[in-house]
């Protein structure tokens, strides 16, 4: 990613609604899906490409947090947490600080389409994943909605529901929840990056944080959607999230 990308997400990643609600949601996944399903007090947890650090404290609230994150800005600007750890890392061929080490639960939040060789990268961290341990990965969802905000990302790609499950399905991971997030929101986003395209801008619509009110009401119309995930599977959205055992 850019560095200004980086210096967007540090002004908005507290804020903006969208980071807040996959935050939330995220968080429901993790506490339904994994912390329920142990009986140990505290999960060991990897996330891989961590960038400034918005999902960690997230995170730390289920166990011990391993971040990895290959850009030295991000990892710079990441304040210290208890119970979490930060270092240099990425995928597919960069986890030697974490050489050895097994996870009860594996994050990738938006990382697996800035890398090139996806497969090799969900096939890396199946090394670092204990039995019964659970990878959770969100994506960008639908290639025809590739345009400026993600070339300004580093976006290779984005993803289908069905293309993703596939995925992992190849390297060996069990799906055991897949579906997408920003549902209700999904019409405007469309309706964004569309605008994008035919702007011919570099920048992208809705990377500011909104006024007041209008951040706030669409914070609260994206949670809505913790209500029913994990058990229930929405057929469109803004993201894939899957959920796979190994």
């Amino acid at each position: 990613m850019r560095r200004e990308a980086f210096e967007q997400m540090l002004k908005t990643q507290d804020s903006h609604w969208w980071f807040r609600g996959k935050r939330r949601i995220l968080g429901k996944i993790i506490e339904k899906s994994v912390f329920s399903t142990t009986s140990f007090p505290k999960l060991d947890i990897l996330e891989v490409g961590c960038g400034t650090g918005s999902n960690l404290p997230m995170l730390a609230r289920f166990g011990n947090v391993t971040a990895l994150e290959l850009d030295d800005y991000a990892r710079e600007h990441i304040p210290p947490m208890q119970g979490v750890s930060i270092a240099k890392g990425w995928l597919p061929d960069g986890l030697e600080a974490v050489r050895g080490k097994r996870f009860d639960l594996v994050c990738l939040f938006d990382v697996l389409e800035h890398i090139e060789r996806d497969e090799d990268a969900l096939a890396a961290l199946g090394d670092h994943i204990r039995p019964g341990g659970k990878l959770l990965l969100t994506v960008p969802a639908y290639q025809w909605m590739f345009g400026t905000h993600d070339r300004i990302l580093g976006h290779y790609r984005r993803y289908t529901r069905t293309r993703f499950q596939n995925l992992c399905i190849r390297q060996g991971y069990g799906v055991l929840y897949a579906g997408y997030i920003n549902s209700l929101l999904f019409p405007l986003m469309a309706v964004a990056r569309v605008f994008d395209r035919f702007r011919g801008e570099g920048s992208s619509t809705g990377t500011n944080v909104p006024p007041f009110g209008l951040n706030s009401l669409l914070y609260a119309l994206f949670s809505i959607e913790t209500f029913w995930v994990p058990c229930l599977s929405i057929p469109f959205g803004g993201s894939v999230v899957l959920l796979c055992g190994r």
